[in-house]
This record gives structure tokens, sequence and C-alpha cells, in this order.
């Protein structure tokens, strides 16, 4: 994560705390954090330069802190482009922070002197694949902001973690209880893009509220229903090669493309469903919703069934698609080929991803494939990805003890 010093919160009075061990504490932290590469600390490369000469500090880390003042003063990273960052009041007292965009985090100094240690921005997902997609996605973004650097990307230092569903409301607040950053990103589940998002996002929401005021803790919402319908299609194409879902799904306009399809990114891809079963809700705006989907869907697929009465289940003598089953709900089983609408792509389809994605990134040393992929504005995708590079900036590998 990006640590901000401000130059009239420290230069001015600096002088005055050459023998303050708490400060000095503090000067260690920072020097250790850019040495292990877990963080980046953007401020006056003056200021980096003074406390590299910092009394009782090693001598890695005040190279660490020396190298971060050459590079700040070369204008090699993009700070600007942050969407967090964790500013450290100095003991000359607090100044306003810019109107921008950016989410300024605010800790006196003393705050991380306390701590002894900063660790690296943990990055939640519900499962660890989640987490990992994301933080491809950070790197990616960081190739994307400079793309004359074979290294763009590398900065990203993120311990993916997978919080799980029903879990998560426990695993956010314990993984955030010591002051640790954590940036959590969750799948929406909404029925359509402004309605109420699902259980887990709410019950982490609350959950949030048991932490300490000084909890460094970010909940990233996605901009569609679930990871899977912001995937890029070029990677599902080969993570999907042979699957009988490919296809149809391919034709009727899902994934990212670069884009993702408005109209298709909050309809449930885990489920195979019919016509019926799509629009088989109370909700008017859901109905709503997913009847312009499916109209877009068969606009864009002859081969897609189009409304028949009686429709294919009928036609083979097993009842209308959701019978009533006995206790209740419905029998949305064994939809023919010829009902089916959105095919369900399973639950190895973002491992597959992943770990292509993992695997060529590795290959070509570079996140720059992916950050081609990336659509130019749309915020489904590129809102997690902005995010995840934010949380996780960590310093360049030039001035890190060694590469990761």
């Amino acid at each position: 994560m990006l640590i901000t010093l401000r130059k009239d919160e420290y230069l001015p009075v600096l002088d005055h705390w050459v023998d303050d061990r708490d400060f000095a504490v503090f000067v260690e932290i920072l020097g250790q954090a850019l040495w292990h590469g877990d963080h980046a600390v953007h401020a006056p490369p003056l200021l980096l330069e003074r406390l590299s000469t910092w009394k009782g500090i090693s001598a890695s880390q005040a190279d660490a802190l020396r190298r971060m003042a050459r590079d700040v003063g070369s204008g090699g990273m993009p700070f600007d482009a942050v969407t967090d960052s964790l500013v450290l009041t100095g003991p000359a007292g607090a100044t306003p922070d810019p109107a921008t965009e950016t989410r300024w985090h605010r800790r006196p100094w003393q705050w991380l002197s306390d701590k002894k240690c900063l660790a690296a921005t943990c990055l939640g997902g519900e499962n660890e694949n989640d987490a990992r997609w994301y933080a491809l996605l950070g790197q990616a973004w960081g190739a994307r902001l400079r793309p004359g650097s074979s290294k763009a990307g590398t900065e990203v230092v993120l311990r993916s973690r997978g919080l799980g569903g029903d879990t998560a409301k426990q695993e956010i607040p314990t993984a955030g209880a010591h002051g640790d950053p954590v940036l959590c990103i969750l799948d929406s589940d909404r029925d359509h893009p402004d309605g109420s998002p699902g259980k887990t996002v709410r019950a982490v929401h609350k959950a949030l509220g048991a932490l300490r005021a000084d909890h460094l803790v970010h909940v990233e919402v996605l901009r569609a229903r679930d990871v899977e319908n912001v995937l890029p299609l070029d990677l599902v194409e080969e993570a999907g090669h042979g699957s009988e879902w490919l296809a149809p799904m391919k034709r009727r306009g899902f994934f990212a493309r670069p884009e993702v399809d408005p109209a298709l990114s909050y309809l449930d891809l885990d489920v195979m469903a019919c016509a019926h079963r799509l629009l088989a809700v109370t909700d008017q705006a859901t109905k709503d919703y997913r009847a312009i989907g499916l109209s877009t869907i068969r606009a864009r697929d002859e081969r897609c069934p189009q409304a028949t009465t009686p429709c294919a289940r009928e036609a083979t003598g097993f009842g209308p698609c959701g019978s009533d089953k006995p206790g209740g709900g419905h029998d949305w089983s064994n939809l023919p080929e010829p009902c089916i609408v959105i095919h369900s792509v399973g639950k190895k389809l973002l491992p597959k991803v992943v770990g292509l994605a993992e695997e060529r990134t590795k290959e070509r040393g570079t996140a720059h494939w992916l950050a081609d992929l990336l659509p130019a504005h749309d915020l489904a995708v590129i809102s997690p990805a902005r995010v995840a590079w934010s949380w996780g900036l960590g310093s360049a590998p030039r001035i890190r003890a060694a590469p990761r």
C-alpha cells in the first residue's frame, strides 16, 4: 500500500526528534517495509534522504529509503493514480489532504511506531481463486499504467486469501484486527444493477462495525453479479476448451470482450436456466432486467431457444419447467438442451483461468499481456483492477532486498 508522508508535517520539526526512540522505530519500520517490498512510500526526496541517515536504523533500511528517494525523484511510479493511501501524520501536525478521488486513510506516525511492523496487504476473496484473480488484475493495471516498463506490475505485493462466503463476516474482522491493511473484493450477488447486495456483502459490512476505529479495511463490491461474469473471453475460451457450454455462451455475448455487456452482467452463470426459470421471480425489477437479458441473448443467437408453447421439456413428457416438487420448491433439473438459455459454466472455470493467467505471467515475466485484455472504461473490470493495484502497491523491485 502507498504510505504518504507530507513535507510540512515532518521537515520543519525533524531536528527535534533525532533522539526520540519511538520516532527511530517509526523510521525503521518504513525502511523495513521498503526493503521487504511490502509497501511504497511517497514523500519528498529530501525527507526520505534525511530519514535514510537516521540514527539507529540498519544499513539495508537506509539503502531502501535512499533508493525510494531516487525513485520518487525520477517520477517512475504513478502515485497519483492510487485509489487509496495510508497518510501518516507527522509530528508537526496534519495538513489538508488534496481534494482528489483518492481515499486518504489518516493515522498518526505513532500508530505505525506502536505496531512495530506493517504486514503486506491481505487481499481477500470469497475463495482463494477469486483473490488470486484480483491480484493478477492488480498486476495488469500496473502494467497498463506503465506500458513502457518491462517490470510494470511486479510492484504489486498482496497476500491472497480465501475468506469464504458464509465465514467472511468472521474472517475479515480477524484479518484486520491488528491494523494491517485488508482489501476484500466480493461478488455482489445482485439480481440487477440496482438490486440489494447478497447476504455475504451485507454480513461483512455489518461485521466491520465491530472493528476498532483505526482498522485499515476496504470492501470493494464487484459491479457485476459474480467474478465469472467479468472474466476475459480470450481466457475463458482457453480454459473452457472442449466444454459443451462454451460455444453457446460465446454466441450469446457472455464474458468480457473486453467490455462486459451490462444486460448480461447480473445473470447467474452458476446454474442452468431456461426462459421459464429465468423469469420465475416475483421481484419486478429483477424480472424486467432478466427479460432484457433474454431478449439480448435471443437477438444474438438464432440457435437460442425462442419462446415456444409447449416448451421442449413438456414435449418430452416431463411436464413444464419449474414443476412443483413435493415439499415445496420447483424442479428445474434435467433441462433438455433445446430449452437451455444460460449454460452453467461450473465451479472449475475460474481455477483454470487463474492457473492459465498465473502461468503465462510467470513465463513472460510481465502482466502486459493481461493488460491488453482489459477494457478502456468498463468499471466492472477496471474497478477491482485499480483497487488491487493501489492496496498492493509495494516498492519497486530495484528497491527491495531481493526479487519476489
